[in-house]
């Protein structure tokens, strides 16, 4: 069995978004993303591939914008994440620009699997570069996350390819065996999952004598290790999640916060991942 064959229940039909939701998040006003061409339902191209952009309400084109990226899970595509309007209207109101880029036939090109062949490092790169160019998204603030499959993206990109990131949000998923010791740069390190995960368990699991999905304590431990945090693990409450913190790192905190469900990314995870981003003083 190809070892993301499993991760199919993460995807869902694509439907048609509601009335009026394709204006939701999305700046409307001269200059805002509408004038660019692409953006919102409409894929920016860049030379390796397709992404979407959606600016906050009411953005008039003007200044900088932070950046979070958000990677689809196996078998999805990028209209299942940004027709969540949960997440839409969260990244809105935080005054981001909300990224959403588009795999290749439905996976990522993920370090220690088969991949779609694709240099993601790269595509990201050429993204968050045409992002800037187009949106004014800002260089400095840029937040790599995704789920399950594209959880793992973002630490593996993070890992091997640091550079463009200012902090990492991965969910349900991380590296695939074997997983590293350390990085090549250490970032502020969010990785949200379910105690009750069957889909990408905690401990990982081994589809056959190739292929094995990486437990949440090595990328924990990798991160701690490139950081060089002294100070942890030290428990965090936060209404429903219980998070390990460690800090005294060079490179920022690195967070694991746990909730007791499946594989699933919550309706309350991107407000969650925006208030810790607020802390870890990605705004300013």
């Amino acid at each position: 069995m190809r070892p993301a064959a499993i991760l199919r229940d993460e995807a869902r039909p694509r439907r048609a978004p509601p009335h009026g939701l394709a204006l939701l998040g999305v700046g409307l006003l001269a200059g805002g993303l509408s004038a660019c061409g692409c953006g919102d339902e409409t894929a920016c191209t860049v030379p390796l591939g397709q992404y979407h952009a959606f600016g906050p309400e009411g953005w008039d084109g003007r200044g900088r914008l932070p950046v979070v990226v958000s990677a689809h899970g196996y078998g999805g595509d990028a209209a299942v994440v940004y027709e969540r309007d949960a997440l839409r209207r969260a990244f809105s109101r935080a005054g981001v620009l909300w990224v959403v880029p588009e795999g290749v036939d439905g996976t990522w090109n993920v370090p220690g699997t088969p991949g779609s062949g694709r240099d993601e490092a790269v595509f990201l790169r050429q993204v968050l570069d045409d992002a800037a160019a187009q949106f004014g998204a800002d260089p400095e603030r840029a937040a790599l996350g995704g789920f399950s499959l594209g959880g793992s993206l973002a630490h593996g990109v993070g890992c091997l390819d640091p550079a463009p990131y200012s902090h990492l949000l991965p969910v349900s998923g991380t590296f695939w065996d074997p997983s590293p010791t350390s990085c090549r740069s250490g970032l502020p390190v969010r990785h949200t999952h379910g105690t009750a995960d069957e889909t990408w368990p905690l401990e990982g699991r081994r589809f056959d004598d190739t292929w094995a999905q990486g437990t949440v304590d090595d990328a924990r431990a990798a991160w701690v290790a490139t950081g060089g945090c002294t100070v942890g693990p030290v428990e965090v409450e936060e209404d429903g999640q219980t998070c390990a913190v460690w800090s005294g790192c060079a490179t920022g905190e690195v967070w694991v916060c746990l909730h007791d469900g499946g594989h699933r990314y919550l309706d309350d995870e991107a407000p969650r991942q925006l208030r810790w981003l607020e802390e870890q003083g990605f705004f300013g």
